[in-house]
């Protein structure tokens, strides 16, 4: 996947290479997912936002648009419970093993 924060630079990749899975990534807490991706020419691979814009709306959204859907950056466990309860299934985190999860629960770092 090629990632960018920069709309410019994903619509030139995929004038260049439409076969490239292009991710759109989102800090801006002005700009909602279907503000955001409007500003491309395209419909991208995935979408990207902080965990902090991150609500059922987004999940929904990307799902009913196969939108495959990157959180980034959650580091706190009731952060990644809140995401993967909402459908959450693709998280960036600066600790991707953290330890095994008891039985039951979902493997949150694996």
């Amino acid at each position: 996947y090629i990632q960018s924060f920069d709309s410019r630079i994903l619509n030139a990749l995929h004038k260049l290479s439409p076969a490239l899975k292009l991710v759109y990534l989102n800090e801006d807490p002005d700009k909602g997912v279907r503000t955001k991706l409007q500003e491309l020419d395209f419909v991208p691979y995935g979408y990207s936002p902080n965990h902090a814009l991150v609500d059922q709306s987004v999940v929904n959204y990307c799902a009913d648009h196969k939108l495959r859907l990157f959180v980034w950056t959650v580091n706190d466990d009731a952060e990644m419970k809140r995401l993967t309860g909402m459908g959450v299934k693709d998280i960036i985190t600066d600790f991707p093993v953290k330890e095994k999860p008891a039985p039951n629960e979902p493997a949150l770092y694996w």
